[in-house]
């Protein structure tokens, strides 16, 4: 679920893993719960149970 791109670099990684969480959290939660779960204390957010 995460776009290869991220594999260009280490901010790139960043970047992808910020959009995903933003525009599709249910599916990086569910995907990379760990990764969505540092995310989530990064931006003190939870956008997967936003409606």
């Amino acid at each position: 679920m995460i776009d290869a791109y991220g594999a260009e670099g280490p901010e790139e990684f960043f970047a992808v893993l910020v959009e995903a969480f933003f525009e599709r959290p249910a599916e990086l939660k569910h995907a990379e719960p760990a990764v969505y779960e540092q995310l989530s204390i990064l931006f003190q957010l939870e956008p997967s149970t936003w409606a």
